[in-house]
């Protein structure tokens, strides 16, 4: 069966094997909270409002600017995951996911990688057993 993914102007998402959520936000998109909003309610609509770890690849360039870093530290916003792994593509990006950790503290378990493989090996701890 072929996994459903459902697109949107900034960011496709999709859930795989029913495990975990696979979101690519696009190169040079500016993401703001209504769209990390949009992302939590795809995620949400795929999986039936089950919390599922999320992996976010982040295209060259995009960007998650200050309302959408707040929105997805605040676990009362995010509803959709239980952890959040982010494959970055720049030291920029980087930089701005240091400056998350560090002021907007979020509850749920954020990490970020450079390649999707070690990514994907710390969501393993997270994925309900099939």
């Amino acid at each position: 069966m072929a996994t459903p993914i459902l697109e949107f102007e900034k960011f496709n998402v999709s859930l795989v094997d029913n495990a975990y959520f696979d979101v690519v936000v696009f190169p040079h998109a500016d993401m703001y909270a209504a769209d990390a909003a949009q992302m939590v309610a795809a995620c949400n609509e795929l999986s039936g409002n089950v919390q599922r770890p999320a992996l976010v690849v982040v295209g060259e360039f995009a960007n998650f600017n200050t309302d959408a870093r707040e929105f997805t530290a605040d676990p009362s916003r995010e509803t959709a995951s239980t952890a959040i792994a982010y494959v970055l593509t720049s030291l920029a990006q980087r930089m701005v996911a240091n400056f998350f950790i560090r002021f907007n503290k979020p509850v749920k378990p954020v990490k970020f990688f450079r390649d999707r493989a070690s990514a994907l090996a710390l969501l393993e701890e997270f994925m309900q057993p099939k």
